[in-house]
């Protein structure tokens, strides 16, 4: 068989398969339909420039091995940047600057090889088939395994619903959920800030401040999943086992939660203000999503992909939507109320203090070049966030109804910072699991319950002001790992 009629297919099937490949890496948290996108617009992509390309050399097995060598490189280049950054050594060949030369050297040079050989490349694509076959066909199997275990869960109430009053006399409910928003003594030692006015404010608006709070896990989702549906989450990991990095269940956990299914049953609208993770905005329950977006291409799979890239040094460009997100709900947050003529429970996931570091302490725009989307933790950064997010509570506290009828506001933290990298000592636990809790519970006589964490905060709720019949948890805090989630070991008396 001459190079005339050869098959060739992997320029497609090497664009097809970076994009399966970081679905692989993430499928224990990911849903299929954010890979829809990108698995059909890369092809899309790549199949033009090599049409364009074989007309140009007139020669399309030419065309196909430079396009096919050009998308190795290009969607290599953000792993092989993340692989030197972890390096001490070689940190500084990580910086773009120095990087992108062997790329583009290595570009180059395969490029101006493939233009000027006389070869009919006949054993060149047929290896180059069967590796890009290969290379799919693996993530392939990876995605069915996966796709064929059943890890569904049945969740249970604890309780019958909590008994209907009347709806006239209920008082709004606002649950503000700040990401990574830490205790003040974390702010104090590890952050130079001192956070004493803020809380003294809060206090003035008669909110009670849980001194030196806890959380009850060190991760966004097990904390929401866990504080939404007023129990511990450590029976999803004995039932999928301590091995299993599968948070699906905890995402379905969230958007069909005991606290939302209690509210509505006594006659609540349901508000969600949505942020930039699906897991806390496509709530089911819910009757309003507010600042909800529709752009599919600023999705989280999506900047993940393009930080694969070459396009890493410029990816926190795409990070405006995640500015806008979190403006509009804050913007949202204060004139809510006057658009419902029922009583609403209001949900805000608000991704901020946590990075990206994108806002100054009045909220001003900082420069995209200066944004690194990272574990890493600006100290700056985050306490201009804090400073911001500070400003803008306070702004929704002036501009709401405060008084004795209501509303029930809970301000929280889910986890605190990262700043001094791995928890693997008792300071670096502290930093991480301390959280801000605030809690405004109009008309209400009693003390919070001594270090009362996040799991019981909707019991208390519930049997204060709705004749709900909880029993508070013993208050743990349980510690895992970022690649198993569900590996608990109880840290209570560490903090």
């Amino acid at each position: 068989m001459n190079a005339k009629n050869k098959r060739i297919f992997h320029p497609i099937l090497f664009s097809i398969f970076p994009v399966l490949f970081l679905f692989t890496l993430n499928i224990d948290s990911l849903n299929y339909e954010e890979v829809i996108l990108p698995i059909i617009l890369v092809p899309i992509v790549s199949i033009g420039i090599w049409r364009l390309l074989s007309l140009v050399l007139k020669n399309k097995y030419k065309a196909g091995m430079i396009v096919s060598i050009g998308i190795v490189l290009f969607f290599s280049y953000g792993h092989i940047h993340n692989i030197l950054t972890d390096i001490e050594v070689l940190e500084d060949l990580s910086r773009h600057r120095y990087l992108i030369i062997p790329f583009a050297s290595i570009f180059l040079i395969t490029t101006v090889y493939f233009v000027k050989t006389q070869k009919l490349l006949n054993n060149a694509t047929t290896i180059t088939n069967g590796i890009s076959i290969a290379l799919v066909l693996m993530t392939l199997v990876n995605i069915s395994s996966f796709a064929f275990t059943d890890t569904s869960l049945n969740f249970e109430n604890e309780s019958d619903l909590i008994p209907t009053t009347n709806i006239d006399s209920l008082p709004n409910v606002y649950f503000i959920f700040l990401d990574a928003y830490a205790g003040e003594s974390v702010l104090n030692s590890v952050h130079n800030f001192d956070n004493s006015e803020f809380l003294n404010q809060l206090k003035i608006k008669d909110f009670d401040i849980v001194e030196d709070a806890n959380t009850n896990y060190p991760v966004t989702t097990e904390v929401m999943s866990s504080v939404l549906n007023m129990n511990y989450i450590n029976h999803v990991g004995e039932e999928l086992g301590k091995d299993s990095k599968n948070v699906h269940p905890l995402y379905d956990m969230i958007k069909n939660n005991e606290v939302m299914n209690n509210f509505k049953s006594l006659g609540y609208e349901i508000i969600v203000l949505g942020s930039s993770h699906k897991f806390s905005t496509d709530i089911t329950i819910a009757d309003e999503i507010l600042c909800q977006s529709n752009d599919p291409i600023n999705s989280e799979f999506n900047i993940n992909l393009i930080k694969t890239s070459i396009l890493k040094p410029i990816y926190s460009m795409l990070f405006e939507t995640h500015r806008d997100k979190i403006l509009c709900a804050l913007s949202e947050l204060p004139n809510v109320h006057n658009k419902f003529e029922k009583p609403i429970f209001v949900f805000s996931h608000l991704l901020i203090p946590h990075s990206p570091f994108i806002f100054g302490p009045n909220g001003e725009v900082k420069l995209s070049k200066t944004v690194e989307v990272t574990d890493e933790w600006d100290g700056e950064g985050y306490v201009d966030q804090v400073r911001f997010v500070n400003k803008k509570m306070l702004e929704f506290l002036e501009n709401i109804p405060l008084d004795d009828d209501g509303p029930i506001i809970i301000m929280m933290g889910d986890h605190g910072t990262g700043s001094t990298g791995h928890i693997n000592s008792d300071s670096k636990l502290i930093e991480r699991m301390k959280i801000l809790n605030a809690i405004r519970l109009p008309g209400n006589n009693t003390d919070l319950p001594e270090g009362i964490t996040p799991v019981n905060t909707f019991r208390l709720i519930f049997n204060q002001y709705f004749g709900g019949n909880y029993d508070l948890l013993e208050n743990k805090s349980y510690l895992s790992q970022h690649g198993a989630p569900y590996n608990f070991t109880d840290v209570t008396d560490q903090l």
